[in-house]
């Protein structure tokens, strides 16, 4: 795999998770600190890819190295750190989540799995991905292991992201449809979808390629981020959220996506890529600048805590080895070893 499809989330994308801990009535203030956390992986020195996440700048080593890993996704709840991703058992990857460092197996390892994003509501534990049936996937998510297939017309799909608000369960991904373009001519291509509860939501007529990879919910309002094709021509793709299935359009260049969603108060942020492999955020639509995201790195998950925007990705250093990054109102902060091949694919911000 070439540095910069490695680079980029390609099919990842994230959930985070933001806590506040304070002191009781009549206790004495303790001081809080902002504590990121940020999951993805790191090359060993042959060159294989280990799930790896840092705790504010600190690695923590998850795949056991004797297969490839990568970790998609990170929750903190309390003192629990959960991370979703998938490990190789020189056969296929097995879709798991590591709870503290213990991995917990979602798929038996017969087929190909994927864990592309974890969430932590309550004592339950989602994560949502699929299972590759035969030449088909099946879209599911686990809810505390156990899982829930998501119904698609019949020709494969995906899960993406999930995001849980009281009971309600939402997945946004993908599904492959075929779509009567007119009487001799139909076209078979993935189409953004959510589902709510198991109920899909497509949000694209099926003539030209989409895919969802993020979705964030308001009391209110659903926002689902990927890119969405206007055209059939190849790397069509632009960088798109959806705002309860109305298209926003976050540039006019193709070849981009936005690979992550948050919604602060009024404001919406976006984070993806664009120009040549060049992480990018958006807020409320306008561009907004990462120091130090030239050619060869990536943006993948936004997450915003209090006043401060984070992004999570990966950048060059001076040797010109990507390393695992995180920005903080556009400040990066590099926090792979600098020897080895490294990409953050996801963040949680803990203040405590």
């Amino acid at each position: 795999m070439s540095c910069s499809l490695r680079l980029l989330f390609s099919s990842i994308c994230g959930v985070f998770l933001v806590s506040m801990l304070a002191c009781g009535s009549g206790s004495k203030m303790q001081p809080v600190a902002t504590h990121v956390y940020a999951a993805g992986f790191q090359t060993n020195d042959a060159d294989a890819e280990i799930a790896t996440y840092w705790n504010d700048g600190k690695a923590a080593v998850l795949g056991a190295g004797t297969n490839p890993s990568y970790a998609t996704s990170i929750a903190v709840s309390g003192t629990d750190v959960y991370v979703a991703g998938v490990e190789g058992n020189g056969t296929t990857d097995v879709a798991k989540y590591w709870k503290n460092g213990i991995p917990v197996d979602l798929t038996d390892g017969t087929q190909r799995g994927f864990a592309n994003s974890v969430v932590v509501s309550g004592t339950d534990v989602y994560v949502a991905g699929g299972e590759q049936t035969g030449s088909s996937v099946v879209a599911k998510y686990w809810k505390n292991g156990v899982p829930v297939v998501l119904p698609d017309p019949g020709q494969g799909a995906l899960a993406q992201s999930v995001f849980v608000l009281g009971i309600d369960v939402y997945v946004a991904g993908w599904q492959n449809k075929t779509t009567q373009l007119d009487p001799t001519h139909t076209l078979h291509t993935q189409v953004a979808t959510y589902w709510k509860n198991g109920v899909p939501t497509e949000l694209t007529n099926g003539t030209a390629l989409s895919i969802a990879y993020s979705i964030f919910v308001t009391k209110t309002d659903v926002y689902v981020a990927g890119f969405a094709c206007q055209n059939l021509a190849p790397n069509c793709g632009i960088a798109t959220y959806w705002k309860n299935g109305v298209q926003v359009q976050l540039t006019n260049i193709t070849d981009t996506t936005a690979g992550s969603v948050f919604v602060s108060g009024t404001n919406v942020y976006a984070s993806g890529n664009q120009n040549n492999d060049v992480a990018q955020l958006w807020k409320d639509g306008a561009p907004v600048q990462l120091s130090g995201a030239s050619s060869g790195s990536a943006a993948n998950q936004v997450v915003v805590s209090g006043s401060d925007v984070f992004v999570a990705g990966a950048s060059l250093n001076n040797s010109g080895v990507p390393m695992a990054t995180y920005w903080k109102n556009g400040v990066p902060a590099q926090i792979g070893d600098g020897t080895h091949f490294s990409s953050a694919f996801a963040l949680a911000v803990v203040i405590r």
